[in-house]
């Protein structure tokens, strides 16, 4: 079991200066793997980030961390098992889970054993990244307000999990905007480990009531999915099935062919997707009102659902507005088929 750590020991430390192992011994609540690394670097004082890496991973290296780590087991092995198993880590402490909402299974195996054994090299198309327009996505993401408590009850700020998943744009738990990181993952010598600070977070973005209820909605979708993903998969076609009955009920679907009355359609999903376009996350997956109108025809189509979740988000956020009313409607959906037809689908 992954522990995380009480109040009050934000610092708390195996520090050693003849150079034994420094890594922080406990997580933060909600805290990511990049979070804890950029703790320990802080903690150990070292001056080159290289030495960092090395120390969490037990050789040289400069893999980004910040979104998919690689080689758990070599970090495991550095810190003695103490923050967890490799599986453990990446499922409670990184994006990973995120991307195995729509995943097949063995996809999702293959994935886990790069990330435990291997490079990065392949994991991206093989977890559903395979646009340009997400590429960008994952740029790290704070809230001035946890912060602050973040500081007062840990002695630091860190990169909360919650915050970081795709689509997640607003903090759940205090209503505010999420500010983007001011820094990129160098390409040449720079800061590899930094936490959240005024300095290193843009906290400029003031949208309107509309467009944050927008968010929070998106929010909460994506941090559902992040938690529930690796154990609560969802099968392509059930969604799939499950947008159709939407859309239905909604009187957006022709009574003869059932086919979408695409007017109606531009007109209330591209309002709502306006109002989301308005946070990165969704500026360049959801660009123009075209756009979203073949997306959703896509999403409605059997054998064609895109696994990555960033996709679905707005829809799921129009058609349903939260993740529960999302879950009843595939349960209803699956009390309409019988065990015969639900095998057909898959």
């Amino acid at each position: 079991m992954v522990r995380a750590a009480p109040q009050g020991l934000a610092r708390a430390a195996s520090v050693n200066r003849r150079g034994e192992m420094i890594i922080p011994r406990m997580w933060l609540p909600d805290e990511t793997f990049f979070s804890l690394c950029s703790r320990h670097h802080r903690l150990s004082g070292n001056s080159r980030s290289l030495d960092t890496y090395i120390e969490l991973f037990g050789r040289p290296g400069r893999a980004r961390v910040d979104d998919f780590p690689a080689q758990m087991d070599l970090f495991v092995e550095q810190s003695v098992g103490i923050l967890g198993a490799a599986d453990e880590i990446i499922l409670a402490h990184t994006l990973v889970p995120f991307y195995f909402w729509l995943l097949p299974r063995g996809r999702a195996t293959a994935a886990m054993e790069i990330l435990c054994r291997g490079s990065r090299l392949g994991l991206r198309p093989l977890i559903g990244l395979t646009s340009r327009r997400l590429s960008s996505s994952h740029s790290l993401k704070a809230c001035a307000t946890c912060i602050q408590h973040d500081r007062r009850t840990f002695g630091t700020g860190y990169w909360h999990l919650s915050h970081q998943f795709p689509g997640s744009v607003m903090c759940v738990r205090h209503g505010t905007v999420l500010g983007r990181s001011r820094n990129a993952w160098p390409k040449g010598n720079g800061p590899w480990w930094y936490l959240p600070t005024p300095e290193t977070v843009d906290f400029g973005q003031e949208v309107s009531v509309q467009v944050a209820k927008a968010g929070s909605m998106a929010s909460e979708l994506a941090r559902s999915i992040g938690v529930c993903g690796a154990r609560a998969r969802l099968q392509p076609w059930l969604l799939s099935r499950a947008y159709a009955r939407a859309f239905n009920e909604r009187g957006l679907l022709s009574p003869h062919s059932m086919r979408l009355r695409r007017s109606d359609v531009d007109t209330e999903l591209g309002r709502f997707i306006a109002l989301l376009s308005e946070f990165h996350d969704f500026k360049d997956l959801w660009c123009a009102r075209e756009h979203a109108l073949s997306v959703a025809i896509a999403l409605l189509s059997m054998g064609r659902v895109p696994t990555n979740p960033l996709w679905h988000i707005p829809l799921i956020a129009w058609a349903f507005e939260s993740w529960p009313q999302l879950r009843s409607a595939c349960r209803t959906v699956l009390r309409t088929i019988s065990p015969a037809g639900r095998h057909q689908s898959e």
